[in-house]
């Protein structure tokens, strides 16, 4: 989910923080609003996405697409491949007879990558959740705050974090980032 290319990354970071922080690209992403407890709709979503439906606070990936829990009559897909419109029309067209909303929700977000030893150290600052008890094994996807604003946080390793935030809240969040990022400012708590 997360290329490295020249160009399509912005470092936020200075020299002196103990993470590096990084702009993404805007990430291919779909709000799918749907009943994802029904089991016509998760044989459907299977049937397209090639992936189960994934369960609370994770998410599923198969090949260059990733299904996110964001609650319960809520999706993200994040998707990365070169079919993006398409799969956007394959999902309308399967959903159509559904009780569903399936919207493009690109340009809304912006995504930012941490890496680095003090990831979850780093979230530890601003998110209000217990870190001590994080199993990457089945809780790597959820919905919360960062400071004062509403983000999404996927954790891939204890050492690589992506979140997104609305557009419209990106400079804050670049500076809450920034600011919390700086040496000195660690927080040491054992995993």
């Amino acid at each position: 989910m997360i290329k490295k290319e020249r160009g399509k990354m912005y470092k936020v970071s200075d020299e002196g923080a103990f993470v590096e922080i990084s702009l993404l690209s805007p990430i291919s992403a779909i709000s799918l609003k749907v009943d994802h407890q029904n089991p016509k709709i998760r044989s459907k979503l299977k049937k397209i996405l090639g992936q189960g439906v994934p369960s609370v606070e994770s998410h599923t990936k198969h090949g260059q697409i990733s299904l996110c829990w964001i609650s319960n009559d809520e999706l993200l897909l994040l998707n990365e491949t070169e079919e993006k419109k398409d799969l956007l029309k394959k999902i309308r067209k399967e959903l159509s007879n559904t009780h569903s909303l399936v919207e493009n929700v690109t340009d809304m977000r912006a995504w930012f990558l941490i890496e680095g030893e003090g990831s979850i150290d780093l979230l530890r600052k601003g998110v209000p959740k217990d870190f001590s008890r994080l199993d990457l094994s089945s809780k790597n996807f959820f919905r919360s705050r960062l400071g004062e604003v509403q983000v999404n946080i996927l954790i891939k390793s204890y050492e690589q974090v992506v979140i997104s935030v609305l557009r419209s809240v990106q400079g804050y969040t670049s500076q809450w980032l920034k600011q919390c990022s700086q040496k000195g400012s660690e927080i040491s708590f054992d995993l």
